[in-house]
């Protein structure tokens, strides 16, 4: 099964306290003892550092995130998703859905990767469009408290 992990996730993993962090701590403490790649396009590492710099998180931090981040790049624990095809759906789905950007990319790239799910805490990809859009994809978005800690099944 292959998981994109989003952004708003890995976010949680640097801004302790945070809603949700521990359960995102969980899934990076995972990842790493059981070398279990996640999908994520490498904008996500841009949206990262602009998420830690809006919240006034302090620079040397924000650099060493985007460090770690780029290791998990480099050690295959995170894999990229850049190819054009990947940008012409994501021009598709801006337009389809009315998403920004980034959240368009993430769905490309779940979709060039044949990602089964997407783990995500943005409320874009929680919307009707969005669910209408990915449910013939065979794509299901869950957040942190969908998710059972092994990913081999959803909460239900």
């Amino acid at each position: 099964m292959n998981d994109y992990l989003d952004t708003s996730i890995i976010v949680k993993w640097f801004k302790k306290g945070e809603c949700g962090s521990e359960k995102a701590l969980l899934i990076l403490d995972s990842m790493a003892k059981e070398k279990r790649p996640f999908f994520l396009h490498r904008y996500g590492l841009l949206e990262l550092v602009r998420t830690l710099k809006r919240s006034k998180f302090p620079d040397s931090k924000t650099r060493s995130a985007a460090f770690d981040i780029s290791h998990f790049y480099r050690t295959g624990l995170l894999i990229s998703c850049d190819d054009e095809t990947v940008y012409r759906t994501a021009t598709k789905i801006q337009i389809d859905l009315g998403l920004h950007a980034p959240d368009a990319l993430h769905i490309s790239s779940a979709i060039n990767w044949k990602c089964n799910r997407i783990l995500s805490d943005d409320k874009h990809f929680f919307n009707d469009t969005t669910k209408q859009y990915l449910h013939p994809l065979s794509i299901e978005v869950l957040t942190l408290d969908d998710i059972d800690l092994t990913f081999g099944n959803a909460d239900r």
